[in-house]
């Protein structure tokens, strides 16, 4: 009975969560062509950034923590969901990915490797992502202040977008953002598509009892790659 129970609750909780979290875009045709940072330094980029704006996202509270172990790279996103206390679930998600750069001559060009991660009371199990990676491009950043974050993948007649707005503060001035948003738009991305990600009364990322899942859904739609 608990792993058919297990199994109910992360149905409920992945199509309660599908637009929550991921926030995709699907367009028809390839994906924008998009110029990214030059000369881009990954040790200047480590820390802790508050995501701003995403395309099409109910989550809030979102930081994003980029780290390097070993020589390793590793991006951690932490966000909270929508109340989910009559299922049992933690209100605090948790995506952890090893940060890779495929091509060297493009220090920008980073994929994130996202395993899917089911935790319970009494086991926790990482699952590789068998569907790929996730772009993790940074189009534009001064490092100190504001990034400006795009990702596209392929699919079957046409893709997946999806753009963030990074700030090394809770806040970012609104005429950095227009900037960004603008940027987006010369290159034929729509910025209408951002939604805010509110950053007020977050709450301590502390873990309850009961069943907590961390999962990126471009798994699901990875399905789907071409």
């Amino acid at each position: 009975m608990n792993g058919v129970r297990l199994v109910f609750v992360v149905f409920l909780y992945v199509s309660a969560s599908l637009h929550i979290v991921c926030g995709r875009v699907f367009k028809l045709g390839s994906c924008p062509n998009v110029e990214v940072q030059e000369n881009f330094n990954l040790n200047k980029f480590i820390g802790q950034w508050y995501v701003i704006q995403r395309f099409q996202s109910s989550s809030q509270c979102l930081t994003q923590n980029i780290t390097v172990e070993d020589g390793d790279y590793y991006l951690s996103e932490n966000g909270q969901l929508l109340s989910s206390d009559l299922l049992g679930i933690n209100q605090v998600s948790t995506h952890e990915g090893k940060l890779l750069v495929p091509k060297k001559d493009s220090p920008s060009k980073m994929v994130v490797d996202f395993p899917l991660t089911f935790i319970t009371k009494s086991f926790m199990t990482n699952i590789s992502d068998p569907f790929g990676k996730v772009n993790y491009w940074v189009m534009m950043t001064d490092y100190d202040n504001y990034a400006a974050i795009w990702s596209c993948r392929r699919m079957l007649l046409g893709h997946l977008q999806n753009a963030e707005i990074l700030s090394r503060s809770p806040t970012l001035d609104k005429l950095i953002i227009n900037k960004i948003r603008g940027r987006f738009e010369n290159y034929g991305i729509d910025e209408h598509n951002f939604s805010v990600i509110d950053q007020k009364d977050c709450r301590d990322k502390k873990k309850r009892n009961g069943v907590g899942i961390s999962l990126f859904l471009d798994n699901i739609f990875g399905r789907l790659r071409i």
